[in-house]
């Protein structure tokens, strides 16, 4: 694990071939995406429970 961070800060991902970079584009996208759904289902559930007077 520590390997891959100091080789990501010293050379960055231009050193991997376009596959894995392309990959670990999309991992990073998805997890955004998926964050962001998160946040949203959350959010959603507490303005809810505020509406019934839950909370």
């Amino acid at each position: 694990r520590g390997k891959i961070c100091g080789f990501m800060k010293s050379g960055g991902p231009s050193l991997l071939p376009k596959e894995i970079q392309i990959l670990i584009r999309l991992a990073i996208v998805r997890a955004k995406e998926t964050h962001i759904f998160l946040y949203q289902l959350v959010r959603d559930d507490h303005q809810r429970r505020k509406k019934e007077g839950i909370i």
